[in-house]
């Protein structure tokens, strides 16, 4: 028996068009966002979820009840799907923070293992977060097909965590772009299948989120 999860990151918001940290801040979705949710939607609408949850910051909430609308289901927030807390770095302008803190910037894109800002949280903790809370909707959904909107910094901790990735190895895992759509198979005793990741193929490049130096569809 196999279940099926769609793990989405939100659309673009106004952190990402201000290129500014936005961890636990509830920024709200940009104009380029909501397009990117219509397409989100289309591409959703010959499949069905039984079940969908997402992050409680409306950035996310809102991203699945675009995905989960064909489908009729309601969507459950849950604080265990938040962007990783940057502490002091919240709503922080990301150019300042490069020149200002390289190390601890270096740490971010490199080598999560060893990254913690003041006041936040590691990666490791929200690895762990994460998949207790994936694995909680997995458990009380088995042999269906379940919708997570999360964030990227959330889903590639996570990711790390089911492909046995070590967190100094992240970059492995590839960016996370606004509205990438990753497809994981699950056994019955929760073992993990990656079938593609960071899938974009309902954007047009035009309205694809420019979040600097981002990879384009990686699939398995």
């Amino acid at each position: 028996m196999t279940t099926r999860l769609y793990l989405i990151r939100h659309a673009e918001a106004e952190g990402n068009v201000l290129r500014r940290f936005q961890g636990i801040w509830d920024s709200k979705l940009s104009e380029k966002g909501f397009l990117q949710l219509e397409l989100l939607r289309e591409k959703f609408k010959d499949i069905q979820i039984d079940a969908a949850f997402a992050s409680d910051l409306e950035r996310a909430k809102v991203t699945g009840e675009y995905a989960a609308s064909h489908s009729g289901v309601g969507v459950v927030p849950d604080e265990r799907f938040r962007e990783l807390n940057f502490g002091d770095w919240e709503n922080a302008d990301a150019m300042h923070v490069r020149t200002t803190y390289p190390d601890d910037y270096f740490k971010y894109q490199y080598r999560a293992d060893l990254f913690r800002i003041t006041n936040g949280e590691s990666f490791a903790e929200v690895a762990v977060r994460m998949k207790e809370g994936v694995d909680e909707c997995l458990r009380e959904n088995q042999g269906k097909t379940i919708l997570i909107v999360s964030h990227s910094a959330s889903i590639r901790a996570y990711l790390c965590e089911i492909m046995g990735i070590s967190l100094s190895q992240i970059e492995k895992v590839g960016r996370i772009d606004n509205t990438s759509v990753s497809i994981i198979d699950f056994d019955e005793d929760l073992n993990a299948t990656v079938v593609s990741l960071n899938d974009m193929d309902h954007l047009p490049e035009e309205i694809i989120t420019d979040e600097g130096n981002r990879k384009y569809t990686q699939k398995k």
